[in-house]
């Protein structure tokens, strides 16, 4: 049954497959390093003033915001003005209407979830799932992190830089349908994200679900070609019952195959590029997104 919620897996960069590829791939992995340690320093910095002048109750526990490869802070601010989504949402688009399920590691109860109509718990199959206390909850942060730049909207949100925007995800007026597959630890089985899929096709048109797009930001490595792939067979049976899948390219770094059910013809395969803050400019794909010639990407956006 369904319930009602107020609230990559694991995509960290294989550091030996990178490493015995020689100093391109060790480059890009010391690149990865430095910005995540920039990251983290910006996100203690905001919690720490978040703390003093009282706002910690509104802050999204670094959902909010994202940092880029060039250490530019994206918002969501940002990236819904960049990507043109403003735009849509003016002219009457803003998801109203349509389901995305979320395969990732669940959803916390923080706010830009809480309205009514916001956030649906689809069954949780997860290692958690047994434990009430975890059901359908994310422990391990990247689930939150997604469900935040598809579907939030928070009008009260105070962000880290002062922003007073309401915090808007991409389609703010879609719902989300939390399918949990990832435990708190970010573990996961290549079954768990197959019976999602295969939950979706078979009941993302009842009891009220609207299910249209699919999301999956992480993926695996295979060396089978995607049409043999069960996988990869399980993101086209929903293409074949006319779900949109957007599905992550990987974090590998420029130069690696994009990831397992990213290589599918049938998906869309979303990499990550860093923003400047400008909209003059044509802005370099991030070192850590996937991208060969053999498969390239369909979509780039500030990540």
């Amino acid at each position: 049954p369904l319930a009602d919620a107020r609230a990559g897996l694991n995509d960290t960069p294989r550091n030996n497959e990178l490493k015995k590829h020689g100093p391109y791939y060790t480059q890009a992995l010391q690149s990865f390093e430095v910005n995540l340690k920039n990251f983290r320093k910006r996100y203690n910095d905001a919690i720490e003033a978040a703390i003093a002048d009282g706002a910690w109750d509104r802050l999204y526990g670094g959902t909010a915001w994202m940092t880029t490869n060039g250490g530019i802070s994206t918002t969501m601010d940002l990236v819904t003005h960049e990507t043109g989504a403003r735009m849509l949402w003016a002219a009457g688009f803003d998801g109203t209407g349509v389901d995305v399920a979320l395969i990732d590691s669940g959803v916390a109860p923080v706010y830009g979830f809480t309205e009514p109509g916001k956030l649906l718990n689809g069954p949780d199959l997860s290692f958690d799932s047994q434990a009430d206390n975890l059901r359908y909850i994310d422990g391990f942060g990247h689930g939150t992190h997604m469900a935040t730049a598809i579907n939030a909207y928070d009008p009260g949100a105070i962000t880290p830089f002062g922003d007073p925007t309401p915090l808007r995800g991409m389609a703010p007026g879609a719902r989300l349908v939390n399918m949990k597959a990832g435990a708190a630890d970010g573990a996961v089985d290549v079954s768990q994200v197959i019976a999602a899929l295969d939950w979706i096709v078979q009941y993302g048109q009842s009891d009220g679900m609207n299910i249209r797009v699919v999301n999956l930001s992480f993926g695996t490595h295979t060396m089978q070609d995607y049409r043999l792939d069960p996988l990869a067979y399980a993101a086209e049976q929903a293409w074949h019952h006319g779900i949109v899948v957007v599905v992550a390219a990987g974090n590998d770094g420029n130069g690696t195959i994009v990831r397992n059910p990213a290589i599918d013809p049938y998906v869309i395969t979303v990499g990550s590029v860093d923003s400047d803050g400008s909209y003059e400019t044509v802005d370099p794909v991030s070192t850590f997104t996937n991208c060969t010639a053999d498969r390239p990407v369909d979509v780039l956006a500030p990540g």
